[in-house]
């Protein structure tokens, strides 16, 4: 596990790439969206909580003691007699989707991407924590998952473009990291009004559900 200079390790912030192209691909060309919601080292100042387009990412597991790639880590992981487990992904796809830029690969040298480093942020998002009745509505209990490790965040799903994403979320020095494949569909219109949905995202650690959320109209 990394350290950083204030004796502890944060989470990067939370991508979500439509384009279909490796993660650095997509970050080259400010294509990705990314939700900042916890302190970390990016170095944007006081950047505010929330969801942010137009976004490109930095990687900050220099200042974390963290691991120098992807392949880093998968050895790290190894030499302990585990192996890597990334949501959606198997650890050879993270590594491929991660690494992969401008057809070659850039591991190493602390290259792998995971905070906010450049981007919009979107007015109007709906940005909140969950409070913790909302909390204790997703039944993570099953999981034997302390209190004080369990957190969550919502925000208006109407601002994210509909179709495919790939999500992913690592902590400052890559020790840990989750990807999760997702759909965005628009529901079709209904006669009543229904309220604009709210996509709420329960973070316990770096657990992430996949499966497919739908975009209300308002």
């Amino acid at each position: 596990m990394g350290l950083d200079k204030s004796g502890g390790i944060g989470q990067g912030d939370l991508f979500f790439n439509f384009t279909g192209k490796s993660f650095k691909e997509a970050s080259a060309a400010e294509k990705l969206l990314g939700v900042h919601f916890a302190p970390n080292d990016a170095g944007n100042g006081s950047l505010a909580n929330g969801l942010y387009e137009n976004v490109s990412a930095k990687s900050v597991t220099k200042w974390n003691s963290g691991h120098s790639g992807f392949q880093s880590y998968r050895n790290s992981v190894a030499d302990k007699g585990g192996t890597v487990d990334f949501g959606d992904l198997t650890a050879a796809e993270a590594q491929e989707y991660l690494t992969a830029f401008e057809g070659g690969h850039e591991d190493g040298n602390h290259s792998i991407q995971n905070v906010i480093k450049t981007g919009d942020k979107v007015a109007n998002d709906g940005f909140a924590f969950l409070t913790e009745a909302e909390l204790a509505g997703l039944d993570f209990g099953s999981n034997h998952v302390a209190k004080a490790q369990t957190f969550g965040f919502k925000f208006d799903a109407s601002k994210l473009p509909t179709g495919q994403a790939l999500l992913t979320l690592m902590h400052e020095c890559i020790n840990d990291g989750m990807a999760m494949a997702v759909e965005f569909e628009e529901e079709p219109t209904v006669g009543v009004p229904e309220p604009t949905s709210i996509l709420t995202l329960g973070l316990m650690g770096l657990g992430l559900a996949g499966g497919q959320l739908r975009k209300k109209n308002s």
